[in-house]
């Protein structure tokens, strides 16, 4: 193609009559070079196309293709979805973001991301192109790939010759085919990941796959032809593709959806059906090759499970937004972008928002538009207040309790939707609790950064203890970090009466245990949760100072795990960790709330006595400390630890409206004898409006 890439002019759209662009993908085959022609359409007039959902990839990674007599860069990506796609004698009219939209003029991205959800909807079928497969490791395919491949398949001749479709009624005679000829299966194991894709969509035990001969373990089977497959879909599950913030909507909203995948073409119903019964029979009938094999060996059934989690969310929503469905009344925006979220990838933060919005069918009482002169900033915090506001309740700032990205300059009680930072500490659970006393959120924005919210003053943070850390350390240092606290609590064992030291222990064990415990359900501990609280305790302390650690085989130790997928460390004293510790069968509870409620947190005692237990290291400068408060906010079922700031309420003509308590949002906290609507109870409770910053 002769010709230098360079800009394109784009004719201006009439946004009054939904219009927008598409493609016509004129045919080609092989090397020939990549033609199109730009047109633009109405969605009032129902238009007939097709739509594709696409990763980008790299933006310096370009080939050039031919659009409306014009040298066009594009990426890699799209090349090869463009070349793979296209008709061999007809034309294809499809619609493609990266083409049909001027992506540097900021007003028409904004329209045109507004009407993508019609888009999607409007749409005879979605194209969902994951690339080009590698076949030769069980690397996923990046844009370097997916340039060697079509390259070389181009330069071999057609590409239509290659193409595999499933769903069109001849599967069973593709399966019948490879089980009769697996050697099918060594020239191309991308033909061996669909196989197993199709059977898992069946609902078949992972022990009667056709890989395995009867009585082999499927989580251990060394064949040539099962390791080649699951590498294969392995790599399938890992493209760049299932990590964007987009295809949720894309996928979701389809009319009709298939899967390309080099030549393979592949309905999405298959993969969402092959992920829930890989899900049932993982930590269900097949469990002793999934869940109960996971942390003693590697097994592609754990990467497949994990690596399905996109598909999971897709499957939620598809169910969520189905007609048949009678359990909800509409997807509100905290629904559809709370979901999946430590998955998602988008180029520009704002799209974590914007790339979601299509999904959307309770808006409430206003609807959020895609606005690009805005800040993320400003995104974020406008979505936080609106999902606040339209639930009346504060629950959201619990998410603050993940990590965040400090660079975005966001204030401190809006969500991070880009991070995939996990919750540190956990949450406490919201439902146990009512502090608030069921009384909704006042909740009023200021300039996009301030939230006004009212609430109750309860007490400020007078002495703090250690932080009981996330990392796992020895049961000695866990056990000094309990009496510390306890010293804190004014707990002495041979002071005072033993009525008020059982009291005064019982409140303490209350605090470090946020009065719950982790069992089926989950519940608010008892007197006699409190007794075994104090056996753990005792357990605990003797174990701990034992010589027996340096005993323990390294058997007995794997045994005691109770938490993820931890290895037991080295024995020995010093060495040996808490959480490895083989607990007695009636302290796994314990053990497993203990670790919950206290990981990453601090004892703090109030200057009015009371006892409780605050957020540590979730973030720099985020933390309780000395002379912080505690309030209880309308619309919150815990209190929040605040931190006081020099702010004051300036209205938008520059003079200043009023003077009101500025702080920033430091966490949520457990304080005991607060936590079910005790002060709001108080005949001096008094409440006020105070500014989040």
């Amino acid at each position: 193609m002769s010709g230098e890439p360079h800009e394109y002019k784009y004719s201006r759209l009439n946004y009054l009559e939904r219009e927008f662009r598409l493609v016509e993908l004129l045919p080609g085959d092989g090397p020939d070079e990549v033609r199109c022609r730009l047109f633009t359409a109405s969605l009032n007039n129902s238009p007939v196309f097709e739509a594709l959902s696409y990763a980008w990839g790299d933006p310096k990674d370009t080939r050039s293709i031919h659009v409306n007599d014009q040298n066009r860069a594009v990426t890699i990506n799209l090349y090869s979805a463009l070349l793979r796609i296209r008709g061999k004698s007809q034309s294809r009219v499809i619609w493609v973001d990266a083409l049909c939209i001027d992506q540097t003029n900021v007003e028409e991205k904004s329209h045109q991301v507004g009407l993508m959800g019609d888009i999607y909807k409007t749409a005879r079928e979605t194209v969902i192109w994951l690339g080009e497969p590698k076949t030769d490791d069980n690397e996923p395919s990046n844009s370097d790939n997916a340039s060697n491949s079509t390259s070389s398949n181009s330069s071999q001749g057609s590409l239509h010759q290659y193409v595999v479709e499933w769903g069109c009624g001849k599967d069973n005679e593709i399966l019948k085919r490879f089980a009769q000829n697996r050697e099918t299966l060594r020239q191309w194991p991308v033909y061996g990941a669909v196989i197993l894709l199709k059977y898992l969509s069946m609902d078949v035990h992972f022990d009667k796959l056709p890989f395995f001969p009867p009585g082999s373990d499927p989580s251990m089977y060394p064949g040539e032809i099962w390791i080649k497959s699951a590498q294969a879909l392995d790599s399938l599950l890992r493209v760049p593709y299932w990590r964007r913030t987009w295809i949720i909507q894309e996928a979701v909203l389809a009319t009709k959806a298939r899967v390309y995948y080099g030549a393979h073409i592949i309905p999405l119903a298959v993969l969402l059906l092959a992920q829930a019964n890989l899900n049932e029979h993982y930590h269900g009938c097949c469990s002793k090759w999934g869940v109960d094999a996971h942390g003693s060996r590697f097994t592609f059934w754990t990467s497949f499970e994990e690596n399905m989690s996109t598909l999971q969310h897709m499957a939620k929503l598809v169910v969520a937004r189905h007609p048949s469905n009678e359990s909800g009344s509409g997807m509100t925006i905290y629904d559809v972008v709370s979901g999946g979220l430590d998955r998602r990838q988008a180029t520009d933060p704002r799209d974590h928002i914007y790339g979601l919005l299509g999904l959307v069918t309770k808006w409430g009482t206003e609807r959020i538009v895609p606005d690009y002169s805005l800040t993320v900033s400003q995104v974020y915090a406008r979505t936080a207040f609106k999902i606040m506001k339209d639930s009346g309740s504060l629950f959201l700032l619990t998410w603050n309790e993940r990590e965040r990205n400090k660079l975005l300059g966001l204030p401190s009680w809006a969500n991070d939707w880009s991070w995939h930072g996990l919750f540190n500490p956990n949450p406490y659970p919201w439902s146990f609790f009512d502090a608030a006393k069921g009384q909704s959120a006042f909740l009023e924005l200021r300039r996009d950064s301030v939230l006004a919210v009212r609430g109750v003053r309860v007490d400020r943070v007078s002495k703090i203890g250690p932080v009981r850390t996330w990392e796992w350390y020895p049961p000695q240092e866990l056990v000094k970090t309990m009496k510390h606290w306890r010293a804190i609590a004014g707990i002495h064992d041979q002071a005072g009466s033993i009525e008020d030291s059982q009291d005064l222990d019982e409140r303490f064990w209350r605090v470090v245990f946020a009065d719950t415990i982790d069992s089926s359900q989950g519940r608010r501990a008892t007197l006699g949760d409190i007794d075994t609280i104090r056996a753990w305790w005792a357990w605990l302390q003797s174990t701990s100072g034992s010589s027996s650690l340096r005993e323990l085989s390294q058997e007995t130790m794997a045994k005691g795990l109770l938490f993820g997928t931890k290895p037991a460390m080295m024995l020995g004293g010093e060495t040996s960790e808490w959480a490895t510790l083989p607990c007695p069968e009636k302290f796994h509870n314990i053990m497993k709330t203990f670790h919950e409620r206290t990981r990453s947190r601090k004892f703090l005692l109030t200057e009015g006595g009371r006892m409780g237990t605050g957020p540590a290291t979730i973030r720099d400068g985020n933390e309780v400390l000395l002379g912080d408060e505690i309030y209880i906010l309308n619309g919150s079922k815990v209190p929040f630890v605040l931190r006081p700031v020099n702010a004051a309420l300036v209205s938008e003509a520059g003079k200043a409206d009023r003077s009101v308590p500025g702080y920033s949002l430091i966490g949520t906290c457990y304080v005991h004898g607060v936590m079910d609507g005790e002060v709001l109870n108080s005949l001096h409770a008094e409440t006020q409006i105070i500014d989040l910053h």
